[in-house]
């Protein structure tokens, strides 16, 4: 009886551990949105995602959930009213734009390994860095020009933090902005 109740402990204890996120709010709040667009005809285009994921300096397992990424951005460049179309299907389109997301997460292993013994008593934190580089290309495949946007993100575990895990925000905030600060400055720059 005393091993069940320790064990039951112990699948308590590792289970309800929590974690609190917070964003650095390192880009600048778009100005105006709807951009609208500036041209007689909008241009359609053509979205091309690709997703990595590093963990300290290296290329790791974990990914993004894909087609819910796609419909977020998708979303973004729809509401932005600078495209008459905006796919992710492959068809000719009046722009190609490819974003490359990557998430790259700089944590202690050390203070990891020791959160994770103490059962997370022992708090440990990790750093998550989006990079969103967008490239824009004509219908012929040249190059107009590429955004590059940051934003960071903390992230700290600790098994007293469960009762944070309702007040964590999502990705999806993140994304919008990484996004809409892209085509802010793509627009400024007249790439689309």
């Amino acid at each position: 009886m005393k091993t069940l109740c320790t064990t039951l402990l112990l699948c308590a204890v590792v289970t309800l551990s929590g974690c609190l996120s917070y964003s650095h709010n390192q880009l600048k709040q778009v100005e105006q949105w709807p951009l609208g667009s500036e041209q007689a005809q909008a241009p359609s285009a053509y979205i091309k995602i690709e997703t990595q994921y590093l963990h300290n300096e290296k290329p790791h397992n974990a990914q993004f959930n894909l087609p819910k990424l796609e419909e977020r951005i998708l979303k973004e460049y729809q509401s932005s009213q600078r495209f008459t179309q905006v796919t992710t299907e492959r068809v000719n389109s009046d722009l190609y734009i490819d974003i490359r997301l990557t998430n790259h997460e700089r944590s202690n292993l050390v203070m990891a390994f020791i959160s994770g013994f103490s059962l997370m008593l022992i708090p440990t934190k990790a750093d998550n860095e989006l990079i969103m580089e967008t490239t824009f290309k004509d219908a012929q495949g040249t190059e107009l020009g590429k955004v590059t946007k940051r934003e960071a993100l903390t992230t700290w575990i600790q098994i007293g933090l469960i009762f944070a895990i309702p007040f964590n925000p999502s990705l999806d905030p993140i994304l919008s902005k990484l996004t809409r600060s892209t085509l802010e400055e793509a627009a400024d720059k007249r790439l689309i």
